[in-house]
This record gives C-alpha cells, sequence and structure tokens, in this order.
C-alpha cells in the first residue's frame, strides 16, 4: 500500500515508478507468463510439424551428338558460327522439372501415396498440387540443383505421424531425383526416336539424289566419251604435245631432203606420207583421240566446257556423299541413345529422414509467447494506471 500510495503521490511515470508499477502487480504478470507458456507450448503439440529432407543433383554432362549437326554445318560453312545451336540451361530446366505434374505424378504413383494418410480422401489432382507445394529447388552458379522437400503433419499429430512425415520428406526427395532421371531418359529416347526416324527419311531422299547423280555422271560420261577427264585430258595433252613435235620434226626434215633431192624421190615421197600420216593423227586426236571410232575420247575443243559441267557433277556428287555418310554415323548414334539405359541424373547427395522437425520450435514458440504476454500485460497495467488514472507523463508538465 506504501508504493502504491508514493507512485500516486509522484505523479510522474519514470523508469523507477515503471519498476515499482510493474513489481505491484508481480502477481499478474507471474500468472499471464505462466499462462502464455502454458498455452505455448501446448501450441507446439497442437500445430503441424514440418520435417525437411535436403539433397542435392549434378546435372547431365553436355551431349555432343546434338551439337554434330552444328558442327558439321560450320566445318562445311567455313568455321561461321551458327547462333544459338547448342546453347542451353540445364539445371534451369531441372528445377522446371521438378516442379512438373509429370514428375508429381511420378512420385506419387512410385511411393504408393494414396495410402498414405497424408494423402487419404485427397483427389489425385490436389495431390500433385501438394506433392509439387512440398518442393522448392535451387539452382547454383556452379550448376548444383539443390532440392529440398517439407512435408507437414496434421493437426494434434503423434508419434507415428511425425515418423511418417519425416520418413515421407525423405522418400519424395530421392524418388523426386529418381523421378527426374526416368522423365529425363524418356524424354532422351522420344528424341533420339524421333531425330532417327527424321535421318531416316532424309537419308532415303538423299539418296535417291545420289542415284541420280550417278545416272547423271555415267550419261555424261557416255555422251562425251570420258572416264575421267581430268586423267584423259592430260594424256590427250601429252600425246598432241609429242605428236605436234615429230610433225614439226618430220617437216622439218622433209624441208632440208627438198633441197637436195628431187621432188620424185622415193625419199621424198616417203617422207611426205610420213608428214601426212602424222598431220591426220594430229588432227584427229585434237578433234578427239588417235583411234578412229574410239568409245572414250573427247575433242579438245570441248575440254572446258566439259570438265566444268564434269566438276559440278563430281562436287555434288562428293558433298552429298560426306552427307550421307555424317547421316549414317548420326542415324546409328540416335539408335544407341534410343536403346540406351544408362542413368542421365546422378544425386550427389541423396536425403535421409530427419531427426528433428524444422518447425515448429518449442523453444522459439515459448520465448516468442512469453515476450508477446510480457508486453501485452505490462503495456494493460501502464495504460490502466496511468492513462485512465490520468498521471502526469513527464515532469515539465508536473512543474508547469
Amino acid at each position: 500500500m506504501n508504493l502504491i500510495k508514493e507512485f500516486q503521490e509522484e505523479k510522474r511515470l519514470t523508469f523507477t515508478n515503471i519498476i515499482k508499477l510493474w513489481w505491484l502487480n508481480k502477481k499478474i504478470i507471474i500468472i499471464i507468463l505462466i499462462f502464455a507458456f502454458v498455452f505455448s507450448l501446448a501450441l507446439t503439440f497442437i500445430l503441424p510439424s514440418h520435417y525437411s529432407a535436403d539433397a542435392s543433383i549434378v546435372p547431365p554432362e553436355s551431349n555432343n551428338s546434338g551439337q554434330g549437326l552444328s558442327s558439321f554445318l560450320q566445318s562445311m560453312s567455313g568455321g561461321i558460327s551458327i547462333g544459338g545451336i547448342g546453347a542451353d540451361n540445364k539445371s534451369l530446366l531441372l528445377t522446371e522439372y521438378l516442379q512438373s505434374r509429370e514428375l508429381a505424378k511420378y512420385i506419387y504413383d512410385t511411393l504408393k501415396l494414396k495410402d498414405n494418410p497424408i494423402f487419404k480422401d485427397v483427389i489425385l489432382v490436389d495431390a500433385y498440387d501438394m506433392i509439387i507445394e512440398t518442393i522448392t529447388t535451387k539452382a547454383n552458379r556452379s550448376g548444383l540443383v539443390l532440392l529440398r522437400t517439407d512435408v507437414p503433419t496434421g493437426y494434434f499429430p503423434n508419434s507415428k505421424d511425425k515418423e511418417n512425415a519425416a520418413q515421407l520428406s525423405a522418400d519424395i526427395a530421392n524418388k523426386a531425383i529418381e523421378g527426374l532421371d526416368y522423365l529425363t531418359r524418356t524424354k532422351n529416347v522420344s528424341k533420339a526416336r524421333q531425330k532417327r526416324i527424321y535421318i531416316e527419311k532424309i537419308l532415303v531422299d538423299k539418296k535417291i539424289v545420289l542415284d541420280s547423280l550417278d545416272n547423271r555422271l555415267k550419261q555424261f560420261q557416255k555422251d562425251n566419251k570420258v572416264l575421267a577427264i581430268d586423267e584423259q585430258a592430260m594424256s590427250i595433252i601429252e600425246s598432241s604435245a609429242q605428236l605436234g613435235s615429230e610433225l614439226l620434226k618430220a617437216e622439218h626434215e622433209l624441208a632440208l631432203k627438198k633441197m637436195d633431192l628431187q621432188p620424185n624421190s622415193n625419199e621424198i615421197k616417203v617422207l611426205e606420207e610420213s608428214v601426212k600420216k602424222l598431220r591426220s593423227q594430229y588432227i584427229r586426236i585434237q578433234n578427239g583421240g588417235i583411234l578412229g571410232g574410239s568409245d572414250f575420247s573427247a575433242p579438245l575443243s570441248k575440254m572446258p566446257d566439259m570438265f566444268k559441267e564434269y566438276s559440278s557433277i563430281i562436287r555434288e556428287k562428293k558433298i552429298l556423299e560426306q552427307v550421307n555418310a555424317y547421316l549414317e554415323s548420326q542415324k546409328y548414334q540416335e539408335a544407341i541413345q534410343e536403346q540406351s539405359d544408362m542413368p542421365a541424373i546422378e544425386a550427389l547427395d541423396k536425403a535421409y529422414v530427419p531427426h528433428k522437425r524444422k518447425s515448429p520450435s518449442r523453444t522459439m514458440a515459448v520465448m516468442l509467447g512469453s515476450i508477446i504476454a510480457m508486453a501485452f500485460t505490462l503495456s494493460i497495467i501502464v495504460y490502466k494506471n496511468v492513462y485512465k488514472n490520468k498521471f502526469i507523463l513527464n515532469s515539465s508538465k508536473t512543474n508547469s
């Protein structure tokens, strides 16, 4: 009573007076703190318990087969870069896969969650959404994908519910990695099958074109009486040069003999006949060959145009043969990829069953509840004893 009188007589809200005021109401404060402690502790037994499991995923290595066409086209184009081909962001793609309905369906089916108490009486679409909500992902700059699953219990959880939630958090994380590998391999096989079918169609078309080029080359050789135009042209040029040299020598020798012998002499006649034959052969080789009626001979005057056409056919054929060889290798590569059962996704750290719940924390709940209760109680006490009784709040107003 003396403390109350002193507080009322002083009529100022100082720190000392506040302490005195709290002390005067210590019984009420203690009762409210005990109630807040019990209430906060009770809430931790009533509210759902959350269990989290962590895992990490290594993204698949780059597959060079997907960039083969880009490299091939770049080499054929003289090193010109083809933008946009081969660019990917695998880590972000994996995070999107982890939030997909397909993955949630895989987890739901493989873990048989329809029999799990958490998913009991939940319709299928909502169950998929619940699974997606339990998964959070993050992609590091290094490319590592971090995966966390958070599974809550229901209200008023018992020890069995907590064990089930803890086990399920680890199971969902590990099944998510397994399902991610399954989906990735399925997509890769599907893409490989589509590529193989597409390549096979292209090969059929290219082989038709190649057969057409072969027929065109064969007809060209037959029409122009050539087999290998470059070798034949060189042979004709060498033969022509040799005959031309012999013809010049014979004509020079004939001219010298005519200066010494009579025009009707036998030696002159022999030389003239020899010059005539050499000149005939020289003209004949210029027009398509030494032997008359040769099946494979060509006049030198037509060689430039023939060589141009021949080179064009050969160039198209060689390019097409290279493309076909590349497509054949790609076809077998995609066929191998289609039949491959190698894992595409690897877990760096697998998820383990958590032994402690993530939330709610009893210590934090009790501390926070006590602090809130204390602040609320003291505020009410100050309000009741100061504002309601119209005590003066500072000394300046008292002095005035």
